[in-house]
C-alpha cells in the first residue's frame, strides 16, 4: 500500500471522519483480495465500490468550500489504494476498463511525475510518452460521462490537472532544448540512467566496474565533442539549450567518479 506515516495528515480537520471510513474499507477491500477460499463476487465489490464514491462526493464537496480541488493529503493516499483495490478485482470479476482503472492508472503518472521531479532528470520521450497516457485517460473519462459516477469523474479531473501542472513544470524545464541537442541530451540521460542501475549492485564481486568505466568513456566522448566549451550544430552554428545538456553532462561526468569510489 502506497499509505505510510511520512505522508501529510489532513489539513483539514473535517476530512478526518473521511480517511476514518476509506481505511475501514480499504481493510475489507484487502480482505477481499487475500480470501482464497471464495471467488471474489461482482455484489460485493460494487458494494464497498459505492461506498467509496459516498466518500468521494463527501470530500468533493469540502474541498469545493475550501476552494482547494487540487489538494493532495492522506485521504488521497488511502483512495489511491483503494481505487488500486477495486481495479483488480474488477478485472477478476471482468470488468475492465472501468474508472477505478483510470484513477489506479492516473495516481501511477502522478507517482511517476513526482519521481522525475525529484530525480530531475528526464528525456522529451519521457514527457511526450506521459502527456499521451493523460490525453488518453482523458479521452476515456468523456466517454465515461453516461456510465459512471459524476464524483469519481469529478475527482478523477481534478488528478489529471494536477498530473498536467507537474508535467507542465518539467516541460518548462526543457523548453530551452533545441532539436539539434535534444539526441545528446537522451543520450546522457540514458548513461545516467544505466550508471545508476549498476550503482544499485550492492556486492563489490557484482559491481560492474568495466562497465561503468565504459560509461565514462562515452562521457569524455561527449566532451570532447564540444568547441570551445560548446556544443555545435552541423551547420557549426551554436543551438540553444547549452546549459540544459552542459549541466545534465556534469551531472553525469560527477556520479561516474562518486560511484567508482564508493
Amino acid at each position: 500500500m502506497t499509505d505510510s506515516p511520512a505522508v501529510q495528515a489532513p489539513l483539514d480537520p473535517k476530512e478526518q471522519p473521511i480517511l476514518d471510513r476509506i481505511l475501514n474499507i480499504r481493510d475489507q477491500l484487502s480482505l477481499l483480495r487475500r480470501d482464497k477460499s471464495t471467488y471474489i463476487k461482482s455484489h460485493d465489490v460494487l458494494r464497498l465500490y459505492d461506498q467509496v464514491i459516498e466518500q468521494v462526493h463527501l470530500l468533493n464537496i469540502i474541498r469545493d468550500e475550501h476552494d482547494k480541488p487540487l489538494e493532495h493529503n492522506r485521504v488521497d493516499t488511502v483512495l489511491d489504494d483503494c481505487f488500486q483495490l477495486i481495479s483488480l478485482c474488477f478485472l477478476t470479476v471482468g470488468r475492465n476498463n472501468e474508472a477505478p482503472a483510470v484513477y489506479s492508472m492516473a495516481s501511477t503518472v502522478k507517482r511517476l511525475l513526482d519521481h522525475l521531479t525529484e530525480a530531475a532528470f528526464y528525456s522529451p520521450k519521457d514527457l511526450e510518452s506521459i502527456s499521451h497516457a493523460i490525453d488518453s485517460m482523458q479521452d476515456t473519462l468523456k466517454r465515461g460521462t453516461e456510465s459512471h459516477s459524476p464524483q469519481l469523474l469529478k475527482l478523477l479531473g481534478y488528478r489529471l490537472d494536477t498530473c498536467r501542472n507537474l508535467l507542465s513544470n518539467l516541460q518548462s524545464s526543457l523548453a530551452d532544448l533545441s532539436p539539434e541537442l535534444t539526441p545528446v541530451y537522451e543520450r546522457l540521460v540514458s548513461i545516467l540512467r544505466s550508471i545508476s542501475a549498476a550503482n544499485t549492485r550492492q556486492k563489490r564481486l557484482q559491481f560492474p566496474i568495466g562497465e561503468v568505466q565504459g560509461f565514462q568513456d562515452q562521457l569524455r566522448e561527449i566532451q570532447a565533442s564540444m568547441v570551445d566549451g560548446k556544443f555545435l550544430a552541423e551547420s557549426s552554428t551554436t543551438p540553444a539549450g547549452q546549459h540544459v545538456v552542459t549541466e545534465l553532462l556534469n551531472r553525469c561526468l560527477k556520479w561516474s567518479e562518486i560511484v567508482l569510489t564508493r
